[in-house]
């Protein structure tokens, strides 16, 4: 079978429409990748640390600052519990609560993407006890 020449010209312009229709599909899946809402970064949830909270019938006020007392009683923690000073999770200054009879808590807060991830170093009458979940730590929690 012989293709006449007027075949081949509809032919010529089909496999040419068709590589046309392909590269702009390519190009306009490249281009909506590359929109503003693809390039955007997901920006972590935070908590903001409130000046008081009550959690469990305790009431808890921050600090505006680790005092001397605080930074011994941390010290202690890490020096019984040396596997946690490479914690990821505890790098940086935590927030300080103190609580009624030298109650402290230390809480070290860092965003996911979904919702925030938290430690807790609990320090009461010379025990310590580590909390930890996701959420906000300050009311209802979930451990």
């Amino acid at each position: 079978m012989k293709i006449s020449d007027k075949d081949s010209i509809l032919l010529y312009k089909t496999k040419s429409l068709l590589l046309c229709c392909l590269l702009t599909s390519c190009w306009m899946g490249l281009a909506a990748g590359c929109s503003d809402d693809a390039a955007r970064e997901i920006m972590p949830v935070t908590i903001s640390a409130p000046e008081a909270f009550e959690s469990d019938g305790m009431k808890w006020r921050r600090e505006a600052r680790l005092g001397p007392s605080d930074t011994r009683i941390l010290s202690r923690f890490f020096e019984t519990n040396p596997s946690m000073v490479d914690s990821p999770i505890m790098k940086g200054v935590p927030s300080v609560y103190h609580g009624t009879s030298h109650r402290r808590r230390f809480y070290w807060i860092k965003g996911t993407a979904s919702e925030p991830v938290w430690v807790c170093v609990h320090f009461e009458r010379g025990a310590f006890q580590l909390l930890e979940g996701v959420g906000s730590p300050y009311g209802n929690r979930r451990n």
